[in-house]
């Protein structure tokens, strides 16, 4: 292997700390695709019955039979047009047109949700009543598609409680910080750190400062259900290759998508000489050398009543 750079990356993030009640019962998280491959790219209506439509990962009851032949044209989950040329001026919204017909592949997102930049929303046609049915942000809905006419105050409307999923809150098996829903430090360390002050550090206690009562390790940035697969880690959202594998257990800490780190304490990382750079540290463990990839149950951001708007 080569000789590692004498080159610094900045260590995970940690800090911080737990949020007063925080094992209370979070309200419906806006969550994250699950890995599936984008349904433009394998997906098809062949995978819906007669019924059905498919649209965005799902089979629909089709628009023609929902509106009795009136609005056969599909534009999104809730909508249904007269017109395929002129769908966003003539649709109709109406959250009855997102009854799902069959079970097709799952592109990520719920039925009653919404993809946006990697985030699966609830859609901004239920939350609005339909009024304004288009989303372009974390926490705004416009009554129009165009960027330019949503640009229009009274086209848009902005509030921080559009910030939410379908569903419901956190599993089980996860714990709420900072508006995320992390999985539950008791499980990630045995019980030994069950108490998490940061999206990579679990502690002994609920605030720690001392070095002596936590523990940073870039694994516990991880939500609840199935996470990355075995030989694979999270970092900033996906999947990696583990640097433990690529390293031979040498670099077995990941503080970069191509930096892995030779102590085990993230923390530590910082230091000269504990750092290897490699773009081929950048890859997933798939066939093919397949890109990375989101994983299942990563941190999602859910909904908080305390939010800024």
């Amino acid at each position: 292997a080569p000789t590692p750079p004498p080159q610094r990356a900045r260590p995970a993030e940690g800090g911080g700390h737990l949020p007063e009640g925080e094992d209370t019962p979070a309200p419906a998280p806006a969550s994250t695709p699950a890995p599936a491959p984008h349904p433009a790219e394998d997906a098809s209506a062949a995978e819906c019955d007669e019924r059905g439509e498919f649209h965005a990962g799902f089979c629909y009851t089709k628009c023609a039979i929902l509106t009795n032949k009136k609005y056969p044209y599909r534009l999104n989950s809730i909508t249904c047009c007269k017109n395929s040329s002129r769908c966003a001026v003539e649709g109709m919204v109406n959250p009855d047109f997102g009854e799902i017909a069959s079970p097709a592949r799952s592109s990520g997102c719920g039925p009653d949700e919404e993809y946006q930049n990697g985030l699966c929303f609830k859609a901004c046609g239920l939350l609005t009543d339909g009024e304004y049915p288009y989303r372009t942000d974390h926490r705004t809905c416009c009554r129009k598609t165009g960027v330019w006419q949503c640009h229009l105050p009274h086209n848009r409307k902005r509030s921080r409680y559009f910030n939410v999923g379908g569903g419901g809150g956190c599993s089980k098996d996860a714990e709420l910080l900072g508006h995320f829903c992390y999985k539950r430090c008791s499980i990630l360390t045995d019980g030994k750190y069950p108490k998490r002050s940061g999206p990579s550090t679990c502690c002994t206690r609920k605030h720690c400062s001392s070095p002596n009562n936590r523990l940073m390790r870039v694994e516990f940035n991880v939500g609840g259900d199935i996470g990355c697969p075995k030989n694979e880690e999270l970092h900033a959202s996906r999947c990696y290759k583990s640097c433990s594998s690529l390293t031979n257990g040498s670099y077995p800490t990941r503080v970069a998508v191509a930096t892995c780190c030779k102590e085990e304490d993230a923390s530590a990382c910082g230091r000269h000489n504990t750092l290897w750079t490699d773009l081929r540290f950048g890859e997933s463990s798939g066939p093919g050398n397949q890109p990375v990839h989101v994983p299942a149950g990563k941190p999602v951001p859910k909904l908080a009543s305390e939010s800024s708007a």
